[in-house]
């Protein structure tokens, strides 16, 4: 029997049943990007002389040594990168601008390390390494590239044409032997055990999951391939990523524990306050539950298979947090510990172990650190799918403009006439999303555990406040029989 270090217990849990390991900080869109096409491409490249050019000054805003500007030019004009009679003032102020290019979407940048770079970047000759935070792209990317792979080819292609503006800008440093430094990559053995392709057939709905990934894949797939501009598509992309990314964490207790699937119910109303916005609010806290729910049953299933019982688990003292570290708030913890042993001298032994995986999730969500129904939270707001909540109201899912338009684009072919109906149909099946307005939808919600609150006047507005918004983005017009019809159109963008 192993000793019950508690943050271990979890990352057996990431590792075993999500696939990633919950990180200590923030992560924000580059993060996913940059995981998720280094496992499309299947290799990494050299970043070491983009960093060279970019990186004039470090976070405490002084220059990094070695990397001044005239060092910089001495080193373009040897190796031949750069013209004779650039001046020196002219490279430090490209150089500035290159920095703040990379450092867009500020995310974690050493500028001497081979480290993360912005997803603003438009080539694969800019997938660095693996970093930290990154974990979640490449399962994404890992489980994209398996149900879709027209979708990771194309995106593959795309990133391996260095026409571009940004790699442009790059070009005196990104020549041949930056592409003969490529290593190849690959990391389909993180799979979470339900896409474990020996596996999956135990999983139904982890495979519906994946089918449902690949139908929306498709679809976005044809709009990608009218896109001009290469870092929208690149960007897009990257939504598309994040969103399902969300959608498998809202839904890991359907795939392992037979729980409803958990739906978003997109909120188009205005000021937070209305009937569809607390219903908004209440699909997420179910989610957030569900969660929860989840991790307690994942750190069950690992006491189980190390041989604890209920006898151990009572002679057991107050657990350590880390390994090697002593406990924050030890004195709170050694009382939620002993109160649970309390409780639990009292229960039968089938019920010991649940009741101590409930504990352990509630001792790490007091440690301090990220907490899963945290990072789910702040990965939803980062995205672009959830708003801020606020004391009285919790997050609610209403998507930004460019995250609803790929959600859209998902669910409708380019030229495609669709009614209001069937888009509803599509992005039920597809992204887990409802919108409300009629019977159908508050059936569909309700089967997820998810009941009503609104009046049906609430949903009904609400379904005509999205009416509106498509065809604000030219997605849709109201025909004079009052039918809502989608179009996309299928010309170049």
């Amino acid at each position: 029997m192993s000793e019950l270090i508690l943050k271990n217990i979890r990352g057996v849990a990431d590792d075993t049943y999500m696939g990633y390991r919950l990180p200590g900080g923030r992560v924000v869109p580059v993060h996913i990007y940059s995981g998720a096409s280094r496992v499309i491409c299947g290799y990494v490249s050299d970043v070491t002389n983009i960093q060279k050019l970019s990186y004039v000054y470090d976070a405490k805003g002084q220059t990094i040594n070695g990397r001044d500007t005239l060092s910089i030019l001495n080193w373009l004009k040897e190796e031949g990168r750069i013209s004779e009679d650039v001046p020196e003032a002219s490279l430090h102020t490209l150089r500035l601008f290159l920095q703040q290019i990379l450092n867009a979407d500020r995310a974690v940048f050493s500028g001497t390390e081979t480290s993360m770079v912005s997803y603003t970047s438009g080539s694969d000759s800019f997938i660095s390494g693996k970093s930290m935070y990154e974990d979640a792209g490449e399962l994404i990317g890992s489980l994209i590239s398996i149900s879709c792979p027209e979708l990771s080819e194309f995106i593959k292609k795309t990133l391996q044409d260095n026409n571009d503006s940004i790699s442009l800008l790059f070009a005196p440093v990104l020549d041949d032997s930056s592409m003969e430094s490529q290593k190849e990559y690959n990391m389909k053995a993180s799979l979470p055990l339900c896409f474990d392709p020996d596996k999956i057939e135990s999983f139904p709905k982890a495979q519906l999951f994946l089918d449902s990934l690949r139908e929306s894949g498709l679809c976005l797939l044809e709009h990608l391939k009218l896109q001009e501009n290469k870092l929208n598509v690149l960007r897009q992309f990257n939504l598309f990523c994040m969103f399902h990314l969300f959608r498998f964490m809202a839904n890991v207790e359907h795939f392992y524990c037979d729980a409803p699937e958990k739906l978003f119910l997109l909120d188009f109303s205005e000021g937070g306050t209305t009937g569809q916005s607390r219903m908004s609010s209440l699909s997420f806290m179910q989610i957030h539950r569900s969660l929860s729910r989840f991790y307690k049953w994942a750190y069950a299933q690992i006491l189980k298979q190390r041989g604890w019982d209920k006898e151990s688990l009572l002679n057991e003292n107050t657990p350590q947090i880390d390994k090697g570290r002593a406990n924050k708030n030890n004195e709170e913890l050694e009382i939620i510990w002993n109160l649970a042993k309390k409780k639990c001298s009292s229960l039968p032994e089938s019920d010991v172990i649940d009741e101590i995986a409930t504990t352990i999730f509630n001792m790490l969500e007091r440690d301090g650190k990220v907490s899963p129904t945290t990072y789910m939270k702040l990965f939803g707001i980062h995205a672009g799918i959830l708003v801020q909540g606020t004391r009285s109201l919790p997050p609610r899912f209403k998507p930004k403009v460019d995250m609803l338009e790929v959600i859209i684009r998902s669910c409708v072919y380019p030229g495609e006439t669709l009614r209001g109906s069937k888009l509803k149909d599509n992005l039920w099946k597809r992204m887990s999303v409802i919108i409300g307005g009629d019977d159908i939808d508050v059936e569909r919600l309700n089967s997820a555990g998810c009941p009503i609150t609104a009046d049906d006047d609430s949903l009904i507005l609400n379904y005509e406040k999205f009416a509106e918004k498509l065809r604000s983005m030219n997605f849709a017009e109201t025909m004079a029989d009052g039918i809502l019809q989608i179009n996309l159109g299928g010309d170049k963008i």
